[in-house]
């Protein structure tokens, strides 16, 4: 039985973010919808295909239609001002007033969003834009909450000190001990040692999940910030009294400082594909970037504190290309295209250094200083002012993006309540920019409250993407960062197995949820479904491959949709297996991200899944990942992600076994009640003998009992091979939902 009907190309590129450069962006008419232009997840498929031709047709072309800004306005002592009108707002666009089209009061923790004027360009309804209910006695559902805001934690670890890291994670904790329920989602990640991303807890509502990446955070082995190790190397080697090492002290400074200088463009490199991938939600985003900053200028500490030696000053940094006055074009130039991509997708930068001040000078607290003409020259203030120009960076990201900046904060309990507070009390702005659209610049926004003695925070611009590179750098970030992409729901699962004699091969299986998928209906009255999907495989950070594909799929009169290889596919509310791909993989451990966008509708979702593969051993007696397929009348197999299957369909239980003899495939299938239920046995799967493919290889499967009725089942197979005097069972969960109206 043949699993593979795409197979695709292998491509190897050097990084992520060049995907942006170069990925495809193929939709029907080559044209994407505008954002927001998709179903709501309300509507039914049946509802969706009903849909006009002319309407459908209106969703390509447009690019951004209306464009949405969160204002925070405060008054002197920064309190929160919830008393303005409409009226009091002024928002201009390239210095040119815009008309509001319409002003909302969002308190989500009172459960309220508060029109302020309704008018007939603005939504007459009595729901706002992101679909939550408009009237202050209703509480917004969690699904429309979600399109108003979420804070994302992102920490940068190996900058802490253990002091620091603990502090806030205590603040952290405590906070989220008194939180009964999040009005927001939130999610974490955390910058390792390597300086690897590691999702933490995923965008949601799971205060558990939040509770144990804070205990993460708090725990995590490292051993305080490297730049002040580094820093006591120095001195040590300009104070030592029985060698002149200021050639070797200027050496290192060259050597550190390109650390730095790496290390800050690889930040805004990744803070930047953050902002990028959360362009695909509607509402604001609040970024808790926890570090201990990063340098903007050519040269850093390292270059002040070399400066401060006599002996070395003659000398100095000639032809380093090192100075502590001049900013380094490349990291600016990231810096700059860091708050382009924030204030495009209303991302706003909520920076803290959790060090305290003295710790922040007072170097000694990690490591020890081994003189005390060292220490003179660690307290000197040129490279005390030279620590504190790091934090320039964090100061400024938050600056430009309507955040706030919270540095060697003695209350980082209130720096949170104070966060929590500005991402769920707001006012929400709507304006239609003017025209063209889709120019691919950048525009400056100001927002303006015509009231004395305020502070008003709103972003400052967006970038009108062209549509084409809109959706591609929509399609490389989710492929970077897959965790802060949601918008459509995509599941993903892996199967290892053996392709050949002894060789890895690894079978990815994704599906979009079926009721999410945008249709269209053509002048030919076919319902159209156009899907890209895109897949990369890395090992630690690098890609090692990539796959890119297009599905198309069109259905007649009898409903059923079909792809373009005439294979038939099945639209349900329940899973669209929308994609399968192979990769002869190396032995190791791999990261899978898949990124799906959908043409129709403009909306993308992203998955990453883990898979360990193991090393070829052609001799040893085992079994790779057995798995669920659907079986069509032509006998095409296609492999069942998470086991959601629809009444109807035809299963069948799919096992591969390596080093075996004569390998026998039996099992039962049972009905489960519950987790916790051990199931009541249903009917026996009829005994098959694998069939030999190649050397030391058997594959083979059994058919499940037809018309299983809605309800949660598993399926345990048992693999016999008396010659090989070898015996395993396996469990595999089958959950068949039934359609609407049926």
């Amino acid at each position: 039985m043949n699993l593979l009907r795409h197979p695709g190309g292998r491509l190897v590129f050097s990084g992520v973010l060049l995907a942006a450069l170069t990925l495809p962006a193929a939709s029907p008419g080559g044209q994407f919808p505008q954002r927001g232009g998709q179903r709501g997840p309300g509507q039914t498929l049946e509802e969706a295909m009903r849909v006009p031709t002319e309407e459908a047709a209106q969703l390509f072309g447009a690019t951004v239609s209306r464009v949405r800004v969160d204002v925070i306005v405060t008054d002197a002592n920064g309190n929160f001002v919830g008393d303005l009108s409409a009226e009091d707002f002024v928002v201009s666009e390239d210095g040119v007033r815009q008309e509001i089209l319409n002003v909302q009061l969002v308190d989500l923790a009172a459960g309220e969003v508060r029109p302020l004027r309704r008018d007939g360009s603005a939504n007459t309804d009595d729901r706002n834009d992101a679909g939550a209910p408009t009237a202050a006695s209703n509480t917004p559902a969690p699904s429309a909450a979600s399109e108003l805001g979420a804070v994302i934690f992102l920490v940068d670890g190996p900058s802490l000190s253990p002091q620091a890291r603990a502090r806030f994670g205590d603040a952290w904790i405590e906070l989220l001990e008194q939180t009964e329920a999040l009005q927001v989602p939130r999610a974490a990640y955390m910058v390792d040692n390597v300086g690897r991303l590691q999702e933490l807890a995923p965008l949601g509502y799971d205060l558990d999940a939040m509770r144990a990446a804070a205990d993460t955070v708090r725990a995590a082995p490292f051993m305080g910030n490297s730049m002040h190790r580094k820093m006591i190397e120095i001195v040590g080697d300009l104070s030592n009294e029985f060698a002149d090492l200021s050639q070797l002290a200027k050496a290192k400074v060259r050597t550190f400082e390109a650390e730095e200088r790496n290390r800050a463009l690889a930040t805004y490199r990744m803070l930047t594909s953050f902002s990028d991938a959360l362009w695909t939600r509607s509402g604001r985003t609040a970024v808790v970037w926890v570090s201990t900053g990063i340098k903007l200028m050519q040269g850093g500490p390292y270059t002040a504190l070399f400066a401060q030696d006599p002996s070395a000053t003659a000398e100095g940094l000639a032809g380093a290309r090192f100075d502590m006055v001049s900013p380094d074009p490349r990291i600016k130039n990231a810096q700059e295209a860091l708050h382009r991509a924030a204030n495009g997708s209303n991302v706003s930068f909520y920076t803290i250094d959790p060090s305290l001040l003295i710790e922040s000078r007072g170097i000694t607290g990690d490591v020890e200083v081994p003189t005390m003409a060292a220490a003179t020259l660690l307290s000197s203030p040129v490279v005390q002012q030279s620590f504190d120009g790091l934090r320039d960076a964090l100061r400024t990201a938050a600056a430009e993006t309507g955040g706030q900046s919270f540095i060697h904060a003695t209350d980082l309990g209130l720096v949170l309540r104070e966060i929590e507070a500005d991402t769920s009390r707001f006012y929400l702005v709507t304006y239609a920019p003017p025209e063209p659209t889709g120019d691919g610049d950048y525009h400056e926004i100001h927002v303006d409250v015509l009231r004395d003695d305020t502070d008003v925070r709103a972003r400052g611009g967006y970038v009108d993407h062209a549509p084409g590179e809109r959706a591609k750098r929509l399609i490389a970030a989710a492929l970077a960062l897959p965790g802060s992409v949601t918008d459509l729901p995509v599941d993903a699962e892996i199967f290892v197995s053996r392709r050949g004699p002894g060789a890895p091969n690894v079978l990815l299986a994704v599906a979009v949820h079926g009721a999410e998928l945008g249709i269209m209906l053509t002048p030919e009255g076919e319902r159209l479904v156009s899907l890209d999907i895109h897949a990369i495989a890395l090992r630690g950070n690098e890609p090692v491959a990539e796959s890119h594909e297009q599905l198309t799929a069109r259905s007649g009169a009898d409903g059923v949709l079909r792809a373009d290889d005439d294979s038939r596919l099945t639209p349900t509310l329940v899973g669209y297996l929308a994609y399968q791909h192979e990769w002869t993989l190396a032995p190791g451990t791999y990261t899978l991200n898949v990124a799906v966008f959908d043409n129709v509708s403009g909306r993308i979702g992203a998955a990453s899944l883990d898979v360990e593969v193991p090393a070829a051993d052609a001799t040893s007696w085992g079994i790779s990942d057995p798995l669920l397929v659907t079986v069509d009348e032509a006998g095409r197999a296609q492999p069942v992600v998470r086991g959601r299957v629809v009444p109807g369909q035809n299963l069948a239980a799919f096992v591969e076994v390596y080093g075996g003899r004569q390998p026998i495939l039996s099992g039962r299938v049972f009905l489960q009640a519950s987790d916790e239920d051990n199931g009541q046995q249903g009917a026996k799967l009829f005994p098959i003998a694998l069939r030999r493919v190649a050397a030391n290889i058997h594959r083979g499967s059994a058919p499940l009992p037809p018309g299983l009725p809605p309800g949660h089942y598993f399926v345990q197979l048992v693999i016999t091979d008396p010659a090989a005097e070898q015996h395993r069972v396996v469990r595999l969960p089958i959950e068949v939902v039934a359609l609407p109206g049926r």
